[in-house]
């Protein structure tokens, strides 16, 4: 029994060792690196008709990734000419904000209904803007681009990173 066990626990140790292909993005000397694999959000722009595509990383091949959005598109590494990354903090923070510009300015117009009062106010307008302005600025800031060139370098590894 101890036998079997032990066979159990080296099989399953064995198919987590399996290496898996990553997609590297990198800028060259420093130390910014992305790091995507199967199953990750991707945005690219490509070279040769200077198309967005947006979707999931379906398959990384030798030279080629497969992206599944609406349908799935296989395109070469040497035809990615920018790779966006997307910082997901930012873009939820965006959605905070407008939110909040939202619900401030209901909340604030529905009481000076109620008291009888004039509804659209000075107050009401500086802190749904202020909002709206935060919401916008951290929606521009949520995505960077990674212009593949000189600068950036995109691999595929064979290697699991974890």
């Amino acid at each position: 029994m101890k036998k079997l066990v032990l066979l159990f626990l080296l099989l399953l140790f064995a198919f987590t060792c399996f290496p898996q292909r990553t997609l590297l993005v990198e800028k060259i000397g420093t130390s910014h690196k992305y790091y995507y694999r199967q199953g990750d959000l991707f945005k690219l722009r490509k070279k040769s008709d200077d198309s967005i595509i947006k979707g999931t990383l379906w398959s990384i091949g030798g030279q080629s990734l497969d992206i599944f959005g609406k349908t799935t598109v296989e395109i070469p590494v040497s035809n990615i000419r920018i790779v966006y990354k997307r910082y997901n903090f930012l873009t939820a923070s965006a959605f905070t904000f407008a939110q909040a510009s939202v619900y401030y300015f209901l909340a604030i117009s529905v009481n000076h209904l109620i008291n009888k009062e004039q509804v659209l106010t000075k107050d009401v307008w500086i802190m749904s803007g202020a909002c709206l302005a935060a919401a916008t600025l951290c929606f521009s800031f949520s995505e960077k681009r990674c212009r593949i060139g000189d600068r950036w370098k995109i691999k595929i590894l064979d290697i699991q990173v974890r």
